[in-house]
């Protein structure tokens, strides 16, 4: 069987955590300016990706400044941006391989058919026993989760959920014997119960994750950083727990699996 360990890490964009007054990601100086600490933080990731050993990492909230920041041997696949017409609040997902485990074959982009589009890089590759592995890096479009109007959260849930369609619509498009989609779903596991719930959309088309619903944003508990997988031959799959050295260098903590096929 084959053995891949994937990550997924939401790194908390450094304009965002300024704009957003998130702890982990600015700092005041002496005068009373707030400023980003993404010099102090990045190495933290860094080490914390390194802790997993991974083979493929889905990794969001990256800019044109920060998308190559984890290298080490590792290499970029693919990286793209969600629009916006604000440019510091640009940021976008990116793709990172081991190549000493896996062959690059192909990669491109699906964006949502909107003006104000959202994007999901996608990536092809082979491992060393030549199947093919189809990699979707995702950060869905949030909602608030506490609106009490079931008709209004429905109303606001269905955008995020649509873009999951179109997304995993084109990743089967592409001929792979495994298909993995991972990232920042910004939906907790409570709702997986709820009418348009972005889990059980991939749940019902064939899709497994691990099980484990641990939290993986600070402050709220939510579980939203998923990783699924659906193959053509027999699937295991399994949560990976590390000790990490700095929890704290992002508003989100890295999810991994094991995925054995």
């Amino acid at each position: 069987m084959t053995k891949l360990i994937v990550l997924t890490y939401n790194i908390l964009n450094p304009f965002h955590a300024v704009e957003f007054k998130t702890p982990q990601g600015f700092t005041v100086d002496k005068d009373g300016n707030e400023k980003d600490n993404w010099i102090e933080r990045c190495p933290k990731l860094i080490r914390n990706m390194q802790v997993y050993d991974f083979d493929i990492a889905c990794i969001q909230e990256l800019n044109s400044e920060t998308k190559d920041f984890f290298n080490g041997g590792y290499k970029t696949a693919v990286y793209d941006e969600h629009k916006n017409k604000v440019l510091e609040r640009i940021h976008g997902n990116s793709i990172v391989y081991n190549p000493r485990k896996l062959q690059p074959i192909e990669s491109h982009t699906v964006r949502t058919k909107d003006l104000k589009y959202r994007a999901a890089p996608c990536a092809l590759f082979k491992d060393k026993k030549s199947r093919l592995i189809a990699v979707l890096s995702v950060h869905l479009k949030g909602y608030d989760g506490d609106e009490t109007d079931p008709e209004k959260k429905l109303e606001i849930k269905l955008r995020g959920y649509n873009e999951l369609v179109e997304y995993v619509d084109q990743l089967e498009s592409v001929s792979a014997d495994v298909y993995v989609i991972a990232g920042d779903f910004n939906e907790h596991s409570s709702e997986m119960i709820c009418p348009l719930s972005r889990q059980q959309l991939l749940i019902d088309r064939g899709y497994v994750y691990d099980g484990d619903l641990s939290p993986t944003e600070h402050g709220t508990g939510r579980k939203i950083d998923w990783i699924f997988v659906k193959s053509r031959c027999d699937l295991k799959i399994g949560r990976i727990n590390k000790k990490l050295p700095f929890e704290q260098a992002s508003d989100h903590l890295p999810h991994a699996s094991v995925i054995e096929c």
